[in-house]
């Protein structure tokens, strides 16, 4: 969890990623950041989220698929969210 993504977190062009919306089992981008979402919907529920926790998004916009794949890494959303703390 962190504001930098720590220092990674760019997709590759030409990679397909396979994502999963329980945080941490979808495929890795960089260290530490997972692909949560990967389709054409507008929204996402995220689980195995801790409470208590800030977490950061990017969502990336993309066009083809497999070799053909191409990311905008240029301009890119940016967010951060926090769960509730219930202890």
């Amino acid at each position: 969890v962190s504001a930098t993504f720590n220092g990674t977190g760019l997709p590759v062009d030409g990679v397909d990623y396979n994502a999963n919306a329980a945080l941490g089992s979808g495929d890795p981008v960089g260290a530490g950041n997972f692909v949560v979402y990967d389709g054409t919907g507008s929204s996402v529920t995220v689980t195995a989220l801790v409470a208590g926790t800030t977490y950061y998004f990017r969502i990336f916009e993309f066009d083809g698929i497999n070799t053909a794949t191409q990311y905008n890494t240029a301009a890119v959303l940016a967010c951060s969210c926090s769960t509730l703390d219930t202890r």
